[in-house]
């Protein structure tokens, strides 16, 4: 294309991340940016993992599939484990989440390889083999 073509729309979240339009504009392409949807957390979040915590006690492991669920999920996390915290293996669906993990201050057992059910249940099931889990 050449670059005094007509912008690319770009339906976004209200919070995506710079990359891609950084990108583009660096290479003289034009982008509109529009965001489509916002990210907030459920309304019973808490209830649902107090709920879980009580059935099912201190799980092994936890999986974050992004930013905004470790930001939402955590604080209540934290608080329905207590000191057992350290001994859950927490995992990553990538590396923007597994960042965000390392930001909160949470040890990141595993990131899978790649975004699969898959690449995900081989990076858990090393992490848990690891601590004799």
């Amino acid at each position: 294309e050449k670059p005094n073509s007509s912008a690319f729309l770009f339906p976004c979240g209200a919070l995506k991340r710079e990359v891609l339009p950084t990108v583009l504009r660096e290479k003289g392409i034009p982008l509109e940016s529009l965001t489509v949807y916002q990210t907030t957390q459920h309304t019973d979040l808490q209830e649902s993992l107090s709920s879980y915590f009580s059935q099912q006690g201190i799980p092994a492991s936890i999986v974050f599939f992004s930013p905004s669920g470790v930001k939402f999920c955590l604080q209540h996390i934290q608080k329905l484990s207590g000191d057992f915290i350290n001994h859950i293996k927490f995992a990553a669906i990538g590396p923007t989440t597994a960042e965000a993990m390392e930001a909160a201050g949470i040890p990141v057992s595993c990131t899978a390889e790649s975004p699969t059910p898959q690449d995900l249940a081989a990076g858990i099931q090393k992490a848990l083999q690891l601590q004799n889990c």
